[in-house]
């Protein structure tokens, strides 16, 4: 299922271990029509943006966590183009929580 990753101590995180589940899907754009793509899941990834960018993707994973905090199965996706119109003609990123439907 998960994987044991140690965090890094520069991080300012403990050593100790965190068992990590979060899966990564995607799909290349190739002008398919919505009803034609099949997500998959991925095994990297690479964010190519400036340190302005990723601050504002992190600012955006923050307020997702929290919304899953005190929504719980409640919340169940948020599309960072929603959050943060900049990214309008960006690649989709989108957070799903996997308790939202269960």
């Amino acid at each position: 299922k998960g994987r044991q990753q140690p965090l890094a101590p520069e991080w300012g995180f403990s050593t100790a271990s965190l068992e990590v589940t979060v899966k990564i899907h995607g799909y290349a754009d190739e002008g398919r029509a919505s009803e034609d793509i099949v997500p998959a899941e991925l095994a990297e990834i690479t964010l190519v943006a400036t340190s302005d960018e990723l601050r504002r993707i992190a600012k955006f994973l923050v307020s997702c966590a929290n919304g899953m905090e005190t929504r719980r199965k409640a919340w169940e996706h948020e599309h960072l183009s929603d959050s943060d119109h900049s990214f309008e003609g960006s690649p989709h990123f989108v957070v799903f929580n996997p308790e939202c439907c269960q």
